[in-house]
């Protein structure tokens, strides 16, 4: 350390508590190899681990560290928070309001990357204990912070005017013809307006009269009441038939006006997407890398298909998507396990991929309400918009969406905070923090139409929406990303290292037992099970595993319905009498097995020997569990 005589002390404190670290993080590697978690913990466990060793020692030469520099180490953890947190209030209030709603979720990810759940308490220090204290952000910080976001994006007046000009002029078409000919003719407007009004009136009184007359005990008054509401209903018809001639007359420039509208409105939607990704410091080049590292999954990518969404189209709009948030998104995965509604999980939660599960219906506008969900997993913006729906609410207490929007197609418990929001779904309410501000609001991106038109019904959310996608991520909320993204590659390769493991497990698990292909299948497990499977679901019989199991093969039902191939167990028990005598009945327990590999079939039949337990999929058996059973273990 002698060529650290000109360094500031800091630094040279910096470098010792460095050297320090290296000896802690190589008791800490025999610790994880020595443990006696499973293999997938074992080896995520040491893999982190000798990642900080390696970052650490860069550090101590002076190289390039990691993606946060002396944040992968214990003291560094401290050291870093306390800078940015300095920075963050140095910079002003709303600043420091995020950085103090981020330093909680950067905390707990730095302390799982650094301990690998093995070394819980390693950030028990005095140091991490005083940063996690202090007051939590107030809702008058969190109204700052949303406030920020929609100065950020300030609309100018006139493009709203504007916007709602196009609205009124591109929805001509779907009103009546009195309200067309009023704005065709503004200076006849009250005289159109109350020709409309009064149709409607008249229209509503016999629709009363209607009503009312089967509910009438007097025929000869329900039948007055009937002809009554017959004549209104004749005269408003009359009345609008009158204007017939004239409204064909003006049916063009309707369908002009319309069209003008519509026009309108892809400009404004144009101009806000064009402004927002005039901002985006992600290059398409990045932008498409990220697109193509996106796993989808195979049942999801012939779902695409038969949508007639290819999978390589949604993959250059998920870089489009990635290139308008300015990359504020990290790893996602695609998936189809046949529910008819998309959804989306793993928003918040770190170590693992978000998952898109797709719907029926799945385009690029779906795609992107989903994908932007997960920009919620920066707390920052969860707060913000959780606060901004609060902010917008016209009482403090959310009521159901089916009162809201009379569609009983909701759920009777899904609730939001209501408002004049462009759509009521905005507001719903979770009850945990996530909210649908930005998946409705930058769904709208997806279509410049409906941008410009939901800009003139609501600019309120777009201001805080696109304010959100314009204002830079904060130090600490690219370091979230930057440490999830680690987290997921290195969760990944354990994975796929233990499921490497236990592939070779099985393999071994399957040579413990055999399948008597020789023997016919079971007379009443065959009349009852195999005729059907044969006939409806292409099934084979494969033979017995003993004379209580008997096998086959084809489609199985697995998830939410669907079906999928696999192989079909079926246990054969004896029934007995009332005296406990022996019958020539059987009871039959199918199992279903969503597996083609027939080692792994066989290792799950192995492992029911065990344990008396049928598991439908090789993950589902305890890793120690299989390794007993390949070891021959009784």
């Amino acid at each position: 350390m002698a060529d650290s005589g000109g360094s500031p002390p800091s630094m040279v404190t910096r470098r010792l508590a460095l050297a320090a670290d290296l000896i802690t993080l190589r008791a800490q590697i025999g610790h994880a190899e020595a443990s006696k978690a499973d293999t997938t913990r074992r080896a995520l466990a040491t893999r982190i681990i000798r990642l900080r060793q390696a970052a650490t020692r860069r550090k101590l030469l002076g190289l390039p560290g990691e993606a946060i520099d002396g944040a992968v180490t214990v003291t560094g953890v401290a050291s870093y928070l306390a800078d940015q947190l300095a920075q963050a209030e140095a910079a002003g209030p709303v600043e420091f309001t995020k950085a103090k709603v981020q330093r909680d979720l950067l905390r707990q990810m730095l302390q799982q990357l650094s301990n690998a759940e093995l070394a819980a308490g390693a950030f028990n220090s005095p140091e991490l204990v005083n940063l996690s204290a202090g007051a939590l952000p107030s809702d008058d910080d969190l109204t700052a912070v949303a406030e920020s976001y929609v100065k950020a994006a300030k609309l100018p007046q006139a493009f709203i005017d504007d916007a709602k000009v196009g609205l009124m002029k591109a929805d001509i078409a779907t009103k009546d013809v009195f309200r067309q000919l009023s704005i065709l003719e503004p200076d006849q407007q009250e005289k159109w307006l109350e020709l409309s009004s009064k149709i409607s009136d008249m229209r509503r009184r016999a629709d009363k009269l209607y009503t009312e007359s089967w509910k009438s005990w007097d025929a000869v008054a329900a039948s007055k009441m009937r002809d009554e509401s017959s004549a209104i209903y004749k005269e408003a018809r009359a009345i609008s038939e009158s204007q017939t001639a004239e409204s064909a007359a003006v049916l063009e420039k309707v369908q002009a006006l319309a069209a003008e509208g519509k026009a309108e409105l892809v400009k404004a939607g144009g101009e806000l997407y064009d402004r927002v990704l005039s901002k985006s410091r992600v290059t398409a080049e990045q932008a498409t890398a990220w697109a193509t590292g996106i796993p989808i999954s195979t049942s999801a990518r012939a779902r695409l298909r038969k949508m007639g969404y290819l999978p390589d189209q949604a993959r250059i709009d998920m870089a489009e998507f990635y290139r308008l948030v300015d990359g504020k998104i990290g790893a996602v995965t695609i998936v189809s396990e046949g529910g008819k509604r998309a959804n989306t999980s793993g928003v918040g939660s770190f170590g693992t991929d978000g998952i898109i599960r797709m719907g029926s219906q799945f385009d690029k506008r779906v795609l992107w309400h989903e994908l932007a969900h997960h920009l919620e997993s920066d707390p920052v913006a969860r707060a913000a918009a959780s606060r901004y729906i609060r902010m917008r609410a016209i009482s403090p207490d959310t009521k159901s969406l089916r009162s809201i929007t009379k569609n009983t197609g909701y759920r009777p418990n899904e609730t939001a905070f209501e408002d004049h929001f462009f759509d009521a779904y905005v507001g719903k309410d979770y009850g945990h923090g996530t909210t649908e501000v930005f998946s409705m609001g930058i769904e709208s991106f997806s279509d410049k139409e409906m941008l410009g038109r939901r800009i003139a019904m609501d600019p309120d959310t777009f201001e805080f929406v696109a304010g959100y996608m314009l204002t830079p991520q904060t130090a600490m909320g690219d370091a979230i990303k930057g440490l999830n993204d680690i987290l997921q590659d290195n969760t990944r390769e354990a994975l796929e290292e233990g499921a490497d493991n236990r592939r070779e497990l099985a393999i071994r698990a399957a040579k413990t037992v055999t399948i008597d292909t020789q023997s016919p299948p079971h007379p009443q497990v065959h009349a009852l099970y195999g005729e059907y499977y044969q006939r409806a679901l292409k099934s084979k019989y494969i033979g017995r595993f003993s004379d209580s199991v008997y096998l086959y093969s084809g489609m199985v039902k697995a998830r939410l319905g669907r079906k999928t191939s696999g192989h079909l167990a079926i246990v054969v028990k004896p029934q007995t009498g009332p005296h406990g005598e022996a019958t020539d009945r059987v009871s039959m327990y199918p199992n279903y097995i969503f597996s083609k590999d027939l080692n792994e079939v066989k290792a799950i039949y192995a492992n029911y020997l065990r344990s008396g337990l049928f598991v439908r999929e090789i993950q589902s058996v305890d890793e120690n569990s299989l390794a007993e059973v390949a070891n021959g273990a009784a």
